[in-house]
């Protein structure tokens, strides 16, 4: 098998996630969110999307070969999926929160959804113990590996963006054990800060439909079937 063929093979493993709808009580109010399992994935993340989009592209230009060492910062745009998931359960989406590492799942989920309706909401997330998009700068620590890395990325563009949302990273981590014990959804910290800030924009906005995305070390195959569960 040629690395051309492997690389098509393992592609199969790529993409496609479920999303799952979550029916959950906040402050008395019953709200319904969606939220995509990228965990799903061949390893687990979100980046396999990048990173099996640059290995196919460059085998088939020859711009590697096997045993070369690549040396890449990846990140994934789940943003066809998520439209077309909601669309075939007759819905569309309001808004989309992602935590922000090199910022790639931000703006490029925001950049199409918003290319379909403007109106879409995009809103990246920090920690609020370490506000760096919101400061312009390094401040603070915080406990929510992968996001808020002390820099602002370059290809992140805040003025394409919506409003910066941020939460605790000890709320964060205890809405991961949360999400685990009770949907069965084992998810990481990053992901509990995500449910969070789309919960927070939801009682801000109650008729939108806020989409966080979830990932975390599991790895499985499923197709893209909305499941609900109830928090």
């Amino acid at each position: 098998m040629t690395p051309q063929q492997r690389i098509c093979e393992i592609g199969k493993l790529v993409g496609n996630t479920p999303m799952v709808k979550i029916t959950y009580t906040y402050r008395g109010k019953q709200c319904i969110l969606f939220a995509k399992l990228e965990y799903f994935n061949f390893s687990g993340s979100i980046k396999d999307r990048m990173a099996y989009h640059i290995l196919k592209k460059s085998y088939a230009e020859g711009l590697i070969k096997p045993g070369d060492r690549i040396v890449e910062a990846t990140s994934g745009n789940t943003g066809p999926e998520i439209r077309r998931q909601l669309n075939s359960i007759e819905l569309e989406p309001d808004a989309f929160v992602a935590g922000v590492g090199t910022g790639g799942t931000i703006m490029g989920v925001s950049a199409y959804l918003k290319n379909y309706n403007p109106q879409v909401k995009a809103h990246p997330l920090e920690p609020a113990n370490s506000p760096t998009m919101s400061a312009g700068h390094c401040v603070g620590k915080h406990r929510i590996q992968g996001i808020s890395d002390e820099f602002i990325p370059s290809i992140v563009k805040l003025d394409r963006l919506d409003k910066i949302v941020e939460v605790d990273d000890g709320d964060s981590i205890i809405m991961a054990q949360k999400l685990a014990t009770s949907l069965g959804l084992g998810v990481g910290i990053s992901s509990g800060g995500n449910f969070l800030g789309a919960v927070k924009l939801q009682h801000e906005t109650p008729a939108s439909t806020s989409l966080p995305y979830f990932q975390t070390a599991t790895k499985n195959t499923c197709p893209p079937i909305t499941v609900n569960r109830s928090l």
